[in-house]
């Protein structure tokens, strides 16, 4: 019996030894073969692969890579990707490629927007033919020597001074792109730089432009770890003197801040350190928009400015980078450097109330206007990811008018080719496809401040499809010489750079008036049109065609329905006597008219609506505030009189009318706005925190939350206090609702402005629609059939099959549009 268990008893015991033996190796493995979570998750997605570890032979098969804008730090595991010939790792937080070395399959690799100053690992990568590793922060390329199929190389925006390695490259043909570099030597690539199909300079005429500035072994940024900064010189002579305060490097005028480099300067999170401009107060105010200590810690930055002083004495112009070490940000962050005097010292500071002069009419240095308060300023502008969009001098103002005293203030930011770079060239607002300001406002969120810090933002993307001249916005953190300062909202400025831009005519062709006609910017030809406009309407009863004709001719009705629509719904008390500005083109050179917007009728611009969306109780009654004989904002008559002239045309106040029941069915829908109020809240809620501990206000996150809440109520509210406004003001017995039910495939159907389709705000089903509009006010409804579609008729209700019809409502209704 023994004899025969046996070898049944060895073979558990050999089982048992090979299962410990496994357990012992999965013990001691290195662990997943991805370390870095965001490459994992990406990796995942690649592979359609959800959970489970991830293992070698998942990723040996795989030829092409891209994984963009991820925040990777760390691609340990790439060298699994044994078959890759593409890979396209562009903006990430990547510092070490070294496990690239075995991709010996590469073809073509992009590394475009990372943080690099070593490449060796490339040197590996015989197969190489188009490389990408332009904003980095390599100086050293003679990994490159050898790779001889390179073909096509982007070297933009290093720190590259030696262009030896490419020397001897035969099939670089395609393209070089050097520009950004501090390059002076163009001798190794000269005898082929011309037979290049694609290049980006000119080598004599850079070389002779190029400034020999310091080169920075670390690019500025986010680093979870200390950072050891090196500075070099492109030129064994000269001294490298830098700064760590955020003012300009010099050795004689700055000595007390300016140190000579002698090694690395090291950089680690720096937020045990009190701040010093945080603890400057910037108003003297009594009441809760006071200036409050902040509390401390503080987040901190790190701002490193250097310059090159030769044995001449020739200073070099001054190389800025901000680093950020253990601080996360969700939003984008500006790290904006300046001397500090320049905004608080007493005399000449910008920010500050300065010293008041009790003989004098003095109000304090921040309400000061002008060229003669602009001060210059380094910006440079970190992407959420915190990748650097672009880093540049410019000038910087205080902007407003009663926000001026708050202890935040707006900022205004000025490009000017007296500072280098005449653009801010960069794609800020996500709903604006433009790349080309001259002008950047960073709001403090005017009369919201202290408040929600987004009720202007938010309501004009709630109106941003509308034909409004209104300012984009995106939140954003501010850092000022490396000290923390808050969120502030990137606007656009509205002036003539923007109408130069948004509507493309030269910028001195417009004309800006404010308030009651009172010249802005432009011809003076323009305020006396204004008021010719303001007399006509006044000594003539727009009831008659004519005289409605001739205000057609001269202003834009349909603008400024719009303008009168939002601004009455979202009960802004700060209007019309106040925060009103319209334009003209004035067309000097008599060309061709492009655009409706250049027919040289007058429009308004939407700004300043940041008494809005509960700012005042929803039931204020803004519809008797603008059509009554006086206006109470400021007890005088100019500001109602345009709109209640136009009132006294029966069809204008038919579409009045109709214009604001179109608005609250769709733009100020009640679910679309609180859909956009929490889109807002939810931007900048994870900074609240740190914004109330760098300010004081509001006291607390739930204060804030409070705040936003009484924006939701409005929404939920103002519509049909709207209505009832409506209803009163014009005599009108009610409201009536306008159900329509039709087949989208066979045709189109408008009610009014309304266009019943996917993609118009505020109609998420057009097939089901209904809307709330006033009995005995005529609406006009329109069928387009689709092609292959004939229009038979509207429904039970309607007898009648032509496509455009007018009905005036006396209950509700049911339309079914038929087709055949």
């Amino acid at each position: 019996m023994l004899k025969n268990k046996r070898p049944f008893i060895i073979s558990i015991i050999l089982l048992s030894i090979l299962m410990i033996a496994w357990g012992l190796s999965y013990v001691v493995a290195s662990g997943p073969i991805i370390q870095d979570e965001a490459f994992e998750e990406a990796i995942r997605a690649e592979i359609d692969y959800e959970i489970g570890e991830i293992r070698p032979d998942q990723l040996t098969q795989i030829e092409h890579l891209q994984i963009r804008d991820a925040n990777i730090t760390n691609i340990d595991g790439i060298e699994h990707f044994t078959s890759l010939t593409s890979l396209d790792l562009r903006d990430n937080q990547i510092q070490d490629i070294s496990s690239l070395s075995e991709l010996d399959s590469l073809t073509d690799l992009n590394l475009r927007g990372n943080r690099l100053n070593n490449i060796e690992a490339l040197a590996a990568l015989s197969n190489l033919e188009e490389l990408n590793l332009r904003e980095n922060a390599i100086q050293d390329i003679s990994s490159l020597e050898n790779l001889t199929e390179l073909a096509d190389v982007n070297l933009r925006y290093n720190n590259i001074t030696n262009l030896e390695p490419l020397q001897d490259l035969n099939n670089l043909r395609d393209r070089l792109y050097l520009e950004g570099n501090p390059i002076t030597d163009f001798s190794p690539v000269i005898d082929y730089y011309g037979e290049i199909n694609e290049t980006d300079i000119d080598p004599e005429e850079y070389s002779e432009n190029q400034d020999l500035a310091p080169v920075f072994s670390h690019p500025g940024g986010f680093y979870e770890e200390n950072v050891e900064l090196e500075l070099t010189s492109p030129e064994e002579e000269g001294t490298i003197f830098y700064t760590l305060d955020g003012s300009v490097p010099d050795p004689v005028d700055n000595a007390d801040q300016t140190y000579e480099y002698s090694g690395k300067i090291f950089i680690d999170e720096n937020n045990d350190e009190e701040p010093t401009l945080s603890m400057i107060p910037t108003n003297f105010i009594d009441d809760r928009r006071g200036w409050n200590k902040p509390g401390t810690p503080q987040d901190q930055g790190t701002v490193v400015r250097a310059v090159i002083v030769d044995e001449n004495d020739n200073v070099s112009s001054v190389t800025t980078q901000t680093y950020f070490v253990n601080i996360q940000s969700s939003l984008p962050v500006f790290s904006l450097s300046t001397d500090a005097e320049n905004f608080f010292d007493d005399e000449m500071g910008i920010y500050v109330p300065g010293i008041h002069h009790e003989d004098s009419d003095w109000t304090g240095n921040y309400y000061q206007r002008g060229r003669e308060w602009e001060r210059p300023i380094h910006v440079e502008y970190y992407e959420s990811n915190g990748n650097l969009a672009f880093s540049q001098d410019a000038g910087v103002r205080i902007h407003g008018g009663f926000s001026r005293r708050f202890a935040q203030k707006t900022l205004r930011l000025y490009s000017r080719s007296d500072y280098g770079e005449s653009r801010f060239s960069y794609q800020f607002f996500e709903d604006k496809e433009m790349d080309d300001f001259n002008r950047i406002l960073l709001r403090n969120s005017g009369n919201d401040w202290g408040m929600t810090m987004f009720r202007d933002a938010a309501m004009q993307r709630l109106i941003g499809h509308l034909d409004l001249d209104h300012q984009s916005a995106q939140p954003s953190l501010v850092f000022l010489n490396g000290e923390f300062w808050g969120i502030h909202n990137i606007r656009d400025r509205l002036d003539k750079h923007f109408l130069e831009t948004h509507h493309g005519a030269d910028r001195d062709h417009f004309t800006i008036l404010d308030g009651e006609g009172t010249i802005s910017d432009g011809l003076e030809t323009g305020v006396e049109d204004y008021a010719e406009l303001i007399d006509y309407v006044q000594d003539n009863d727009l009831s008659h065609e004519e005289h409605y004709e001739y205000v057609q001719n001269n202003m834009d009705i349909e603008n400024y329905t719009q303008y009168y629509a939002t601004q009455i719904y979202n009960a802004n008390s700060d209007w019309p006597h106040n925060n009103i500005s319209f334009w003209r083109y004035e067309n000097l050179n008599n060309e061709a008219v492009t655009t409706d917007e250049l027919d040289g009728r007058w429009r308004w611009f939407l700004y300043d609506v940041d008494r809005s969306l509960g700012y005042e109780d929803y039931d204020h009654n803004t519809i008797e505030m603008t059509t009554s004989s006086v206006n109470p904002g400021r007890d005088e008559e100019w500001p109602n009189v345009l709109l209640r002239s136009l009132l006294e045309n029966e069809d204008y106040k038919h579409k009045f009318i109709n214009e604001m029941a179109d608005h609250l069915n769709t733009t100020f829908n009640t679910d679309r706005v609180i859909q956009t109020i929490d889109e807002m809240e939810a931007m900048i809620e994870p900074e609240v925190e740190r914004h109330i501990h760098r300010w004081g206000i509001p006291e607390s996150v739930a204060d804030w939350e409070e705040e936003v809440e009484i924006m939701r109520e409005f929404a939920v509210n103002r519509p049909n206090i709207v209505r009832q406004h409506l209803s009163e003001n014009f005599e009108v017995d009610g409201t009536a609702n306008v159900e329509i039910n039709f087949d989208s495939d066979q045709g189109r159907i408008q009610i009014n402005s309304i266009d019943l389709r996917e993609g118009t705000p505020g109609v998420t089903d057009p097939e089901n629609w209904s809307g709330e509009y006033f009995t005995g006010i005529p609406i006009t409804l329109t069928v387009t059939p689709n092609e292959g579609y004939t229009f038979t008729g509207w429904g039970d209700e309607i007898d009648s099959d032509s496509e455009t019809i007018e009905i005036t409502l006396e209950d509700d209704i049911t339309l079914e549009p038929q087709f055949n």
